[in-house]
């Protein structure tokens, strides 16, 4: 059976939801910064296949897989990329941890030892070290999320809220009315949490100068950031990069570590957006880079990407509405476009498309040989040592009605 869905051009026609300029409309004290980094468009890998016949996929690539930023979902396309080209993948100490730590990184067994093809697991953003254990042409990849949204994931996902006291019907709104007070407890997870993993010194906090030299840095040495708020344009985006099929960036639409909490979709009052702003810097500077980046490239691409993108959303939603029916159904063709090849959606592609991170880390360690080894408490990231030490000594404002503190052990 064919399945054709093929979408006519809609000329200038922007994206419903989407804003043109790459900044939140939520976010009211904005700077004007400067314009994100903007690849050559000269560069074939822009092209979708039709008009760019001798571009080669990239297969080597590392990924900074930002927490809760979307990161597991697009780790779990990546690593059926990684599977389906058989590449070779840095993996972690055993399947159920999803952070490389020092000892995985000096891992060698062969034939599976460095250069590698492929990094992906948490690990904070160092260009030296990563490219020691990488192939030459790895290309830099990473996903972003607009700061307060982050915010709120982060405080949920590692209960913030219970290891700080915080009032249970809003812990939000009372964390923003005085961020800088929890310096020493769980700090690197409140405040610019984004840029560290980056790579960038949360020192650099509060001087916009050297911060955005910084940044502009990371648009030199990043082939593609993605923006979780604009995830399909951003798949589509890295499709075109790396000269990847459409096949490889469909992905299952029930989101990965997707948590419901009272506050998630809450408005934030201004003043607190404003505290927000301040105690973390670094993470809307650099959100506020690639944002425009991402948007300065879907201008690049014209009426060509915006169909693209409506393509690829017709083709997931096909495909997991298929995946969600009987197993017993027959498979199907999809019908090639300009944009992409013909291909087949089976079971298999459903089984895999629903495969979470740990699922294909256990496939990588059979075939790779690793042994799984004993979960170990703590972290490689040493700069912790120190920022705790120095947060320490920070004045406690607040009485006794904030429980005692839990600062990050190391």
């Amino acid at each position: 059976m064919y399945i054709n869905v093929y979408i006519p051009c809609r000329a200038g026609k922007t994206p419903s939801g989407h804003v043109k300029s790459g900044v939140n409309i939520t976010d009211k004290s904005h700077e004007k910064e400067d314009v994100g980094h903007v690849k050559n468009d000269t560069d074939v890998s822009w092209n979708h296949p039709g008009s760019a016949p001798h571009c080669q996929a990239r297969k080597s690539f590392v990924f900074i897989k930002v927490h809760k930023a979307g990161s597991h979902n697009t780790a779990c396309i990546l690593q059926r990329f990684v599977w389906t080209n058989n590449l070779t993948i840095v993996l972690p100490q055993n399947p159920d941890t999803s952070v490389l730590r020092r000892p995985d990184l000096t891992y060698v067994k062969p034939p599976f030892y460095p250069p590698y093809d492929v990094m992906l697991h948490h690990l904070r953003y160092n260009r030296p070290q990563m490219s020691n254990l990488m192939q030459k042409n790895a290309v830099f990849l990473a996903i972003l999320r607009y700061p307060l949204s982050h915010l709120k994931s982060s405080i949920n996902y590692f209960h913030v809220d219970k290891r700080l006291g915080l009032r249970k019907e809003n812990p939000l709104e009372d964390f923003l009315s005085d961020p800088k007070y929890f310096l020493g407890t769980m700090a690197l997870k409140t405040r610019n949490w984004q840029a560290f993993m980056m790579g960038i010194s949360p020192w650099y906090s509060g001087n916009k100068k050297m911060a955005q030299a910084r940044i502009q840095e990371l648009g030199t040495e990043f082939d593609h950031v993605m923006i979780l708020e604009y995830y399909d344009e951003s798949l589509v985006l890295l499709k075109r990069k790396l000269c990847w099929k459409l096949q490889d960036i469909l992905y299952d639409r029930q989101v990965r570590n997707y948590r419901s909490y009272s506050y998630k979709n809450a408005e934030v009052p201004e003043k607190l957006q404003e505290n927000h702003h301040r105690s973390s810097d670094l993470d809307y500077r650099l959100y506020n880079y690639f944002n425009k980046t991402l948007w300065r490239e879907i201008a690049q691409g014209g009426d060509d990407f915006r169909n693209e993108v409506d393509l690829f959303k017709r083709v997931n939603y096909e495909v997991n509405l298929y995946c969600n029916r009987s197993a017993n159904e027959s498979s199907y063709v999809m019908q090639g476009t300009i944009w992409n090849e013909e291909f087949t959606v089976d079971q298999k592609l459903c089984s895999e498309l629903k495969m979470s991170r740990t699922d294909w880390d256990r496939r990588f360690f059979k075939r790779q040989g690793k042994v799984p080894q004993r979960r170990t408490k703590g972290t490689n990231i040493s700069f912790i040592k120190d920022f705790v030490k120095r947060a320490g000594v920070a004045h406690r404002r607040r009485g006794p009605q904030m429980g005692p503190v839990n600062v990050i052990k190391v």
